[in-house]
């Protein structure tokens, strides 16, 4: 880009990085200009604020959300394992009491264990029902615990999961049209640009001293362009795709929903083909995410995305940055 051409573009237009570091850029921005204490630059504090707040205003209480969310699909994985924990405890019970391969057994199992071990979240609670009814059945030649275990397990889960829906839900309410807010972000930077170098005509690189650019220049993984290509991934309406490449330990994915309407859903595996898992991660609508691949589980190189609508494609955005 050439020296002129490149006052025509604001630095956060093209930046890929996640929403939080476009944020903290315009936060600092502003309170470098509000250091200064030049009249000239009162407007454009004024209306750098409004904007801020309108887009970045609820970043705190979305963190706060977000982690929620997280602990609680912890907590919702945790119950899944102390209902499989029990249906292991319930099998080996119907061995001791009545043989392997007994009628017994065959009659609460006839696929095997495996088979409840695949719960969906879809299915997960009606395999929980007939499991409560199972526990009923054998209350007499096995005792109660296990009817107990199993009514127990289930309404702990539908609790955490109701939980979980719910802070998810409220994370969904405090998403602003961020898409749209971001060109407004763009055109006030360049504003905001235009009057400081009109205000300081004589020391235009005072702008070095107004604005941080290292808050909005990715961190790149190695010295060659190549490293920090865009992907683009188009997922089918209900279907899962693995990205076309792999990730170490050391990177950091951007990852962008362009679609407005739809949730996308991702995992992480160790192979290509891995079969979709009953917890997922969710990226909102018009969400971008930033994703430390360390985070993503140890043996772990590729992301897998998932798209539940059953109508709509959904188009996805990834980076290395």
């Amino acid at each position: 880009m050439g020296k002129i051409e490149s006052f025509t573009v604001s630095p956060t237009e093209n930046a890929r990085v996640g929403r939080s570091s476009i944020a903290e850029f315009l936060y600092e921005h502003i309170q470098s200009m509000k250091a200064t204490n030049k009249p000239e630059y009162t407007a454009i504090i004024t209306e750098s604020e409004k904007l801020y707040n309108e887009v970045f205003s609820d970043i705190s209480q979305r963190k706060q959300n977000l982690s929620k969310q997280v602990n609680l699909t912890k907590d919702v994985n945790d119950v899944k394992d102390e209902y499989f924990d029990l249906i292991d405890a319930f099998d080996a019970a119907l061995i001791l009491k009545f043989k392997k391969n007994s009628k017994e057994q065959k009659e609460v199992f006839p696929k095997g264990l495996s088979i409840f071990k695949k719960a969906t979240i879809e299915t997960i609670k009606e395999d929980m029902e007939l499991m409560e009814k199972q526990g009923q059945k054998f209350d007499t030649a096995l005792g109660s615990a296990f009817a107990v275990g199993f009514k127990n397990v289930k309404l702990k889960y539908l609790d955490t999961f109701n939980k979980q829906k719910s802070t998810q839900t409220q994370v969904k309410s405090i998403i602003p049209d961020y898409k749209t807010k971001k060109k407004l972000i763009d055109k006030q930077i360049l504003k905001n640009i235009c009057t400081i170098i009109l205000s300081n005509p004589d020391q235009p690189d005072v702008l070095l001293t107004l604005f941080n650019d290292k808050l909005i220049t990715p961190h790149r993984k190695t010295k060659t362009n190549d490293d920090n290509q865009l992907y683009l991934l188009k997922i089918l309406a209900a279907t899962h795709i693995a990205a076309n490449f792999t990730f170490t330990s050391k990177d950091v994915l951007l990852i962008t929903n362009n679609s407005s309407t739809v949730s996308i859903f991702y995992y992480a595996a160790a192979t290509a083909d891995a079969a979709v898992p009953a917890t997922l991660h969710e990226i909102l609508p018009d969400e971008e995410v930033e994703i430390a691949a360390s985070t993503l589980g140890t043996g772990n190189k590729y992301i897998i995305f998932v798209n539940k609508d059953t109508t709509a494609d959904v188009e996805v955005e990834i980076a290395f940055i």
